[in-house]
C-alpha cells in the first residue's frame, strides 16, 4: 500500500475533510476512488483532484501550488501530505498550508 496510508486513515477515522490531489491522470480518477472506498475510506469523487500529467508536461509542484492557493480560500487551514520534496516546498509556500513530507 501507498506509504502515507496509515496517515490517511487516521485522518479519516477522525473526520477529517480529506481531498487527494495527484499528479495522475484524470482516467485514474475512478479507480483511486474504488480504492479507497475497498479499503473503508470514503471520500467524494469530487475531492479526488487529479492534474492529468501522465506525461511529464506540467510542472507538478506549481500545479498544486495553484490548486491550494485556491483551496485555502475555503479553509482557515490545510495540512497537506506528499511524498515529493518539491511539491512540499511550494506547498509551504502558500499562506494556511502546513506540510508534511512523507517518507
Amino acid at each position: 500500500k501507498y506509504k502515507g496510508w496509515t496517515i490517511l486513515q487516521e485522518l479519516y477515522n477522525n473526520d477529517i475533510e480529506i481531498y487527494i490531489l495527484t499528479a495522475r491522470s484524470y482516467f485514474l480518477q475512478t479507480a483511486i476512488h474504488k480504492l479507497l472506498t475497498n479499503n473503508n475510506i470514503s471520500i467524494e469523487l469530487d475531492h479526488i483532484i487529479t492534474l492529468g500529467d501522465n506525461k511529464g508536461e506540467i510542472h507538478v509542484a506549481s500545479e498544486k501550488k495553484k490548486i491550494l492557493k485556491e483551496m485555502i480560500k475555503q479553509y482557515n487551514e490545510i495540512l497537506f501530505f506528499d511524498d515529493n520534496e518539491e511539491n512540499i516546498k511550494f506547498a509551504s509556500s502558500v499562506p494556511g498550508v502546513k506540510t508534511h513530507l512523507i517518507k
